[in-house]
């Protein structure tokens, strides 16, 4: 490996196929994480884990390098320390472990570079350096530096094994990890450190995580990732490519914000106490572990942390602070041109590869959900679309259906891993069972005068809702299908103004209520029906009456259930009537029938035309703006290779993404939400969806858009699929739950 440069380009290095979900899934695996040392680094000849360590460019000697095993009892639990050693003052700061196949986990407690792997249980195993001379030349300790990188299961590492842990690596592993990370703070006795639940999804959340720090960054390299991911998928005729291209410029631009610390001689330099001054805590309530007492970063582990949960840093002058600490000759480049809006880091899967229709895989993927094992499933709008599913690397495992289901604007998954899937030119929906190429027709319940099937939704019960519907009629039916039986009408949907009703986006709860939009009411501000169950039972202050006319804008073109029996949806006409482009938190009162309405102001967070929702396991609520505008920064500064795409809100309904600045008057004068760079972005984001990593998906609403991009680790997890979720929080009045 040549030695570490000042300058990182993106390379392309081959990646292993498909990873098995199955059992843990491991960073280590494929041609591209197996480069040696260079010649004359004794260090990382022979051992079964062996590294360099670079501040910036320059190698770090005597950090305190430790191996760990992540925590399996809870977000951020405590870590068991394998093995520890120290760097070499030898100009490239190499460490080295050594796996003894006697041994069944550390010796002295970790006080040696010796270590096994336990025989019960294979854990996720990670590494962590501390201090050490960072600027190459002698100059005394840093105690405020800090890396780390995830490396996969234990069973997995092998004299094969080299990291280079340096500001690119420790941002990759961060992003994709900050969820299940736990940050020095003022009530425990935590140390930087992951953990996660010991539950199967929980465990899958990690292990997915894990496999996406390759997408993000070559580890073996320390260089941004350029990686392609090549499988036949179910149902195709040949091999698809899928190019995983990561936002390269905001990676390089953290690491640098980073490594302007890193490479001082003491945590109270200039660089150091700007970076913890502004690199802010996230408020516990809205991360994966609200009971964190979080106070001032003291390491650039900690403010990498911050930087990533709490992405706008808490204000704009903090953003324009951090931003400042990147010199013009930074030492990982391509950097972000001006300021950013915020620090979240996207990835994008797109592919030029056809698929068994004949349309490129990924063509069009409108609606998105994901299964129990963390798979993305997308349906596409496209005539003669196709049904597509990506691991959660990327690597493409399914492309089938074709014809059979013609155009799709929605789907839902099952308890049990089916997908019921609606057809816009078919009364019928259809049940397909992962792995197979074909699907079974299954009667909505519809009649032959209605034009197709619009959307479906899944309870914690199996039970089935479709919304047939018809142009012209200005009524409209909510259809069940009891455990998948073929269905029959509930409901009756009526607005009270005079359009036709497009009964479009709909979610259950954990109640079993069934609440349904109307994204064509042109008279009536608000049409969400509640559906108890089939018996019409009145549940939670809510019933099988309209809400009324006078509360929330028309056009609805987002529904889920929130905590605390709530439901919020997405107001998405573009028009700029009041109560357009505005979010929307309903909450029953204890009469039954009426509500409590709480409207967002005009495109808060950057809302504008939303397209769907998502909520995560906090309860916030995400929603893609689907007319995304390019340009102006909320920091002030104007770059047209950026595109405002994702709004965030709390569980209550106050943003959480930047406003616009100045405020807008008008859909062209948006210019807030979480920006990413154009290289990844998604063309008119339509679909959002949330896995048990805590990472934000986003379809396309473009008949000429072949591609989902990824908002790493950005909210916290949930359970998957969403129905499971309802199930899991049956009795309890959440609708979303963490794994």
């Amino acid at each position: 490996m040549p030695k570490f440069s000042s300058l990182f380009q993106q390379d392309s290095p081959a990646k292993a196929a498909a990873i098995a979900l199955a059992s843990a899934a491991t960073l280590l695996s494929g041609c591209a994480m197996s480069n040696t040392a260079s010649t004359g680094d004794t260090f990382a000849q022979a051992a079964s884990i062996s590294g360099h360590i670079h501040g910036g460019n320059q190698p770090v000697s005597n950090a305190d390098v430790r191996l760990y095993a992540a925590g399996t009892t809870g977000y951020g639990s405590a870590s068991t320390l394998y093995a520890s050693t120290t760097t070499a003052n030898d100009g490239f700061g190499s460490f080295s472990f050594t796996k003894n196949a006697a041994l069944t986990g550390p010796t002295s407690g970790g006080s040696t570079p010796v270590y096994g792997c336990p025989t019960t249980s294979d854990p996720q195993m990670y590494i962590i350096a501390r201090g050490g001379n960072t600027q190459g030349a002698g100059n005394g300790a840093n105690t405020a530096s800090a890396f780390i990188v995830a490396i996969g299961t234990c069973s997995k590492i092998s004299a094969a094994t080299f990291v280079d842990m340096n500001e690119i690596t420790t941002v990759a592993t961060m992003a994709a990890l900050q969820q299940y990370f736990a940050p020095a703070n003022a009530t425990t006795t935590n140390l930087n450190q992951f953990g996660y639940p010991a539950t199967t999804q929980a465990a899958a959340g990690f292990a997915n995580g894990v496999a996406t720090i390759s997408n993000l960054a070559n580890v073996s390299a320390g260089t941004i990732a350029g990686v392609t991911q090549t499988a036949t998928p179910t149902g195709a005729t040949a091999a698809v490519a899928v190019t995983v291209t990561p936002e390269a410029a905001k990676i390089n631009t953290i690491a640098d914000v980073l490594a302007a610390c890193v490479n001082t001689t003491s945590s109270t330099s200039s660089a150091c106490t700007t970076l913890f001054a502004n690199a802010t805590p996230p408020s516990p309530s809205v991360t994966s572990q609200p009971a964190l007492n979080l106070g001032t970063a003291t390491d650039t582990l900690q403010a990498a942390y911050y930087m990533l949960t709490n992405p706008t840093d808490g204000s704009v002058t903090n953003l324009k602070n951090l931003y400042a600490l990147v010199p013009a000759t930074a030492p990982f480049q391509p950097t972000e041109a001006v300021a950013p809006t915020d620090w979240n880091v996207g990835l994008r899967y797109s592919s030029a590869s056809a698929c068994s229709a004949g349309a490129n895989f990924l063509l069009y993927a409108y609606h998105l959900a994901i299964d129990a094992a963390g798979n993305v499933y997308a349906v596409s709008n496209a005539t003669g679309g196709n049904l597509f599913e990506l691991s959660p690397n990327g690597t493409p495992l399914t492309c089938a259906l074709g014809t059979t289901i013609a155009k799709s604007n929605g789907f839902a998954i099952d308890t049990t891993g089916n997908l019921w899937i609606a057809s816009t030119t078919s009364t019928n929906l259809f049940k397909y069972t992962p792995g197979g190429t074909t699907a079974t027709a299954v009667a909505s319940g519809a009649t032959t005068t209605q034009a197709g099937v619009q959307y479906v939704a899944i309870d914690g019960s199996n039970d089935i809702f479709a919304s047939p519907y018809t142009a012209t009629s200005t009524t409209n039916a909510l259809y069940e299908l009891v455990g998948g039986a073929p269905g029959v009408q509930v409901s009756t949907l009526t607005p009270s103004g005079t359009a036709a009703p497009s009964p479009y986006f709909f979610a259950a709860d954990t109640k079993k209520r069934v609440f349904v939009s109307n994204s064509n009411g042109t008279s009536d501000l608000f049409d969400v029906y509640p559906v108890a169950t089939a018996d019409g039972t009145t549940l939670n202050g809510y019933d099988t009456t309209d809400f009324g006319t006078s509360t929330v804008s028309a056009n609805v073109y987002g529904v889920q259930a929130g905590l605390n029996g709530t439901v919020a949806i997405a107001n998405g006409n573009l028009s700029t009537s009041t109560a357009s482009n505005t979010l929307a938190i309903i909450t029953p009162s204890a009469t039954a029938g009426t509500v409590t309405v709480a409207n967002s102001a005009q495109y808060a967070g950057g809302l504008v035309g939303p397209r769907e929702l998502a909520i995560d396991g906090a309860g916030n609520i995400w929603s893609p703006s689907s007319t995304a505008a390019s340009g102006s920064y909320v920091t002030g500064t104007t770059n047209a290779t950026t595109t405002y795409i994702l709004t965030e809100f709390s569980s209550a309904g106050a943003a959480l993404s930047p406003n616009s600045s100045p405020a807008a008057t008008s859909t062209s004068t948006v210019n807030g939400g979480f920006q990413i760079d154009n290289s990844v972005l998604p063309i008119a984001p339509r679909g959002v969806a949330i896995d048990p990593s805590g990472n934000v998906w986003l379809g396309s609403n473009s008949a000429t858009g072949t591609g989902i991009t990824e908002i790493v680790g950005a909210a916290v997890p949930v359970v998957t699929p969403i129905a499971a979720g309802l199930a899991a929080g049956a009795t309890t009045t959440n609708a979303v739950q963490k794994p």
